[in-house]
């Protein structure tokens, strides 16, 4: 669960439509409160993903999986990690994303409100 102004967000709906896509072996979805200068204290929803062995996850599937969701449940951000550290019940260790701040990894995708899909930002 994440908190924020618009209410409670859950995390798990997300993570169950990445785990959907045959490419995503692992995937953890979590809040933070961007580190910029233009913050508004608003907590955003992040997504973490592990890929499968060989395998690979385009932008634009993202947009069409999470269709079933309201906008406010996107995460704004999507990231590629090796590896997720799990604990004690194989669950990845959220706090240690939440950690890295902005950017624990290799950026996938985020979202933009103008065209209402992921794009790749390079």
């Amino acid at each position: 669960l994440v908190n924020s102004p618009a209410g409670t967000l859950l995390c798990y709906p997300v993570e169950e439509l990445l785990y959907e896509n045959p490419a995503v072996a692992l995937a953890a979805v979590y809040g933070i409160t961007p580190s910029t200068p233009k913050n508004d204290g608003i907590v955003r929803l992040v997504a973490a993903i592990v890929l499968r062995p060989g395998m690979s996850l385009a932008a634009d599937d993202l947009s069409e999986r999470f269709l079933s969701l309201d906008m406010d449940q996107w995460p704004q951000t999507v990231f590629i990690v090796g590896a997720l550290e799990l604990n004690d019940g194989y669950r990845p260790v959220k706090s240690l994303l939440r950690q890295a701040k902005d950017k624990p990894a290799q950026l996938l995708a985020s979202y933009n409100l103008e065209s209402g899909a992921y794009r790749l930002d390079k």
